[in-house]
């Protein structure tokens, strides 16, 4: 049986932060997966092969003569996949829960993927690739009865959400009906409320088309124009 001292990155269920600590691991009850290279860094995949091990992934890292092997738990069933999220030549770890993509996103100094992932809805679009530019969309359920889109940039690795459309309803007397379109501006201090900007005038809110109005609104709404 062969061990490995390693640095482990355990996710606590995934919406969670991460904690660190060095552990030993039995690598025979993973089998070696994907390999991709990126910023000289060889990245190798490993999944678990066993009931105990099925819901991680080892993510050994090889740069030049040193390497080390970090430990993740995707959130469902140790599914993930490999996609540059924020359009910066690298590809980042993703991996989902309930409708949101949980995003390591990969750093580029560490040759790693970040250690706190950031959340997005798996509906996105980019809708300007220079600026960096993106939509996302939630559609309504579970305590949350408004489907709402968010207007969003990347700077780097740092996410930051703008504005909101939000499809509001009448809540629990009739959910399914939409009664109107509100746009906010999301505050750039964390656990802030975020800020009523005005109603969007639409003559069938039900059939309003965010994508539309962040295709032609985003430019002034971001300060470009």
């Amino acid at each position: 049986m062969k061990t490995l001292i390693i640095v482990t990155t355990c996710c606590l269920i995934a919406l969670n932060g991460f904690n660190q600590s060095n552990t030993r691991i039995d690598t025979s009850k993973y089998r070696a997966g994907k390999t991709i290279w990126q910023n000289g860094c060889k990245l190798t995949f490993w999944q678990g092969s066993v009931s105990e091990t099925k819901y991680s992934v080892l993510v050994e890292q090889k740069f030049k003569s040193h390497y080390k092997l970090f430990v993740m738990n995707p959130a469902m069933n140790g599914e993930y996949s490999l996609a540059d999220k924020n359009h910066d030549g690298f590809l980042d770890f993703t991996t989902n829960y309930h409708g949101y993509d949980i995003i390591y996103l990969f750093n580029k100094t560490q040759n790693r993927f970040e250690e706190h992932p950031i959340h997005i809805s798996e509906k996105t679009k980019l809708i300007d690739k220079t600026r960096n530019v993106y939509w996302s969309y939630r559609e309504a359920q579970y305590a949350d009865h408004r489907s709402f889109s968010v207007l969003y940039q990347f700077q780097g690795n740092k996410l930051l959400e703008k504005f909101k459309i939000v499809y509001e309803t009448n809540g629990d007397d009739d959910y399914d009906k939409v009664v109107r379109i509100d746009l906010y501006r999301i505050p750039t201090l964390e656990n802030h409320k975020e800020i009523f900007v005005k109603t969007i005038k639409s003559k069938n809110p039900m059939k309003f088309k965010y994508q539309n109005y962040w295709r032609k609104n985003y430019m002034k709404l971001l300060g470009f124009r």
